[in-house]
């Protein structure tokens, strides 16, 4: 619904810059895990550490502001 996605993007706006973007980039833009670490400039590590840390704190974020 709307709502939804009005309080993901409040929950996205939320999180580090470089932590939304290697999410973005992979979730909704469909790049690989070498597509992001190469325009990015970062290791394949890092990558699946920002990318565990956007999941982490997208599912607090909508378990507080949607599931409550």
């Amino acid at each position: 619904s709307d709502q939804f996605w009005m309080v993901f993007e409040i929950c996205m706006n939320k999180m580090n810059e470089n932590i939304a973007q290697v999410f973005s980039m992979r979730e909704f833009l469909g790049f690989e895990t070498a597509e992001i670490c190469q325009q990015l400039e970062i290791s394949p590590n890092n990558c699946w550490t920002l990318l565990h840390r956007a999941r982490s704190r997208l599912r607090l974020c909508l378990e507080t502001s949607w599931l409550d």
